[in-house]
């Protein structure tokens, strides 16, 4: 468990992932002029922190499934044996 706590703090929250890729889009849209080099780090990055939102909503999307099962006296989506 606590390699999975290690990891987390190393990749922002959902929020802080959310406002950072806008923030991102925002300087690509406003920045027309950043060289090939800048915009493809930051491209780089946002790519980076979409798959990170992505992957917090699956796991958000799961344990809600997983919480609705519980409630409906099923056994959770994804959940083996």
């Amino acid at each position: 468990m606590e390699s999975n706590n290690e990891t987390q703090q190393d990749s922002p929250h959902f929020g802080a992932a959310l406002q950072e890729l806008e923030a991102i889009v925002g300087r690509l849209e406003a920045q027309p002029d950043l060289t090939l080099d800048e915009a493809l780090g930051l491209y780089e990055r946002g790519a980076a922190l979409a798959n990170r939102c992505r992957t917090l909503l699956a796991g958000a999307e799961l344990r809600v499934s997983q919480l609705d099962a519980e409630g409906d006296g099923e056994e959770p989506r994804g959940s083996a044996g």
